[in-house]
């Protein structure tokens, strides 16, 4: 599909458009996965073929040398308003902290794979201007250029598009390697995962520095660079919270001057977005319009369909979290509010009141099913969307609708003990907004059918209505 399909995580003075999926731990040890592979607009390519080699195994040193061009003006990404056009204002320090009860590692694995998928699907978008005749280096700036080790050790320069390649193409084999990214209950991590993840980190570091440096134009074109920095700025604090990040791979060598994306980094250092203390999460004074917006150039199908996927697969990982608290015998109806339930349309077109756990799990069925069918859901280039997609997308938007009104109704408490109601607050509040843009909402579906009094989530639509977090 399309790029930055992101969900937006809320903090005081923030907006950020990306949520870190950080509750796989829990979610992958009841089995819910969320669906399984994105299109990756990366041409696939084999990194042991020709002088490729892992960049995990190898590593790939980066060397200050003589970059393609040598312009001395400003870059574009470090005049203002586009250095600070993201969509925070604050610090990221409070996103990137280990969640009470989840494991580090796994912690690390499922951040460093939302990074690696939502930097790839950037990648995907411009790859048609990174070719080997304009980047013909693995250039990040006027004076430092990355070099690939090969499989006899030598270090070789290679051209951006093959360079970026073969990073993809090994960080994706990576991730589908269980023994490296185990994804099974009870598979341990290896002792060696640390110091891979660490490679990974620096090779997509690097894909980021490349694509500042050569083509932040194209973002800019694309009005995607709110959601770039915003990524980035998420990337680099986490990456220095977990002891990932080495300033020497933003600033290059030691007594060099800093060059590239590390005068973003002291930039942004300066005003507080990447370090600070810790703030208590909680509503921004803001609204969502930004995030939602159709970036130009972007079918408004295929970013209805990135974007319900995103909020599919993060409530999905929610409600991963909370099953062991969501039974027959806690909740025995689908309810949202002391006067709001919600009934099934069962194979005879009857109305059912089903256990929330079962509405749930038919929900969830349902909806991965509809994803995976590319008759519904296309993902391959070429396959145009179904006539009934707005009509499929709508209901898909009300079912989840539900999911989302029921765990406010009865297990907000879980999600605040789990220190996560700042995510799943921002999460709502962008799937709110998204769907009033898209006209996938209808407001009698948040108020129940008397309109006149608002109960459950309707009551927290009016007031972030009246906080200026949503319009309309």
């Amino acid at each position: 599909m399309s790029f930055f399909g992101y969900v937006s995580i809320l903090f005081p003075d923030t907006i950020l458009p990306h949520l870190p999926d950080f509750l796989t731990s829990e979610l992958i040890r009841r089995n819910r996965h969320p669906r399984g592979q994105r299109r990756s607009p990366t041409p696939s390519r084999d990194p042991s073929a020709g002088d490729a080699a892992s960049p995990v195994s190898a590593g790939g040193n980066g060397r200050l040398s003589p970059g393609p061009g040598g312009d001395k003006k400003k870059p574009l990404y470090l005049c203002s308003p586009f250095a600070d056009a993201a969509l925070v204002k604050g610090n990221f320090k409070t996103i990137v902290m280990q969640p009470k009860y989840v494991d580090i590692m796994e912690w690390v694995a499922v951040n460093v794979y939302d990074f690696f998928t939502n930097l790839n699907e950037f990648y995907g978008v411009i790859a048609e201007k990174c070719t080997s005749q304009t980047c013909p280096t693995m250039s990040a700036g006027p004076s430092l250029n990355y070099l690939w080790t090969n499989r006899d050790g030598k270090q070789v320069s290679l051209p951006a598009p093959t360079y970026i390649d073969y990073v993809v193409t090994s960080v994706q084999q990576l991730i589908d390697d269980e023994n490296v990214f185990p994804n099974n209950a009870n598979h341990t991590f290896h002792p060696s995962f640390p110091s891979t993840v660490k490679s990974i980190y620096r090779q997509l570091l690097r894909v980021f520095a490349h694509l500042y440096h050569a083509h932040f134009d194209v973002i800019l074109h694309l009005r995607a660079e709110p959601h770039f920095n915003s990524l980035f700025a998420h990337f680099l604090a986490f990456g220095k919270e977990y002891q990932l990040l080495e300033v020497r791979d933003i600033k290059g060598e030691v007594n060099s001057p800093t060059v590239g994306v590390g005068q973003l980094w002291e930039r942004w250092k300066e005003r507080g977005i990447l370090e600070g203390p810790f703030v208590d999460a909680a509503l921004v004074k803001g609204n969502f319009k930004t995030i939602v917006m159709l970036p130009k150039y972007v079918d408004i199908m295929e970013w209805v369909a990135v974007n319900i996927f995103d909020f599919y697969t993060n409530l999905n990982e929610f409600y991963g979290v909370i099953t062991d608290v969501c039974t027959q015998q806690t909740c025995p109806t689908m309810s949202a509010g002391h006067t709001l339930s919600y009934t099934w349309i069962n194979q005879d077109r009857k109305s059912v009141h089903l256990p929330a756990p079962t509405y749930i799990d038919y929900v969830m069925t349902w909806v991965q099913n509809l994803l995976d069918d590319e008759n519904s859901f296309p993902t391959k280039s070429g396959h145009d969307f179904p006539a009934s997609f707005p009509s499929t997308v709508k209901h898909v938007y009300r079912q989840l609708l539900r999911v989302f009104a029921h765990i406010y109704h009865s297990h907000f408490q879980h999600l605040l003990h789990l220190r996560s109601e700042p995510h799943f607050n921002s999460l709502f509040a962008h799937f709110l907004a998204f769907g009033r843009e898209y006209d996938l909402l209808e407001v009698k579906d948040l108020k129940g059918a008397n309109a006149a009094s608002a109960v459950g989530i309707g009551a927290l639509w009016e007031r972030w209505r009246e906080m200026g977090i949503l319009e309309g």
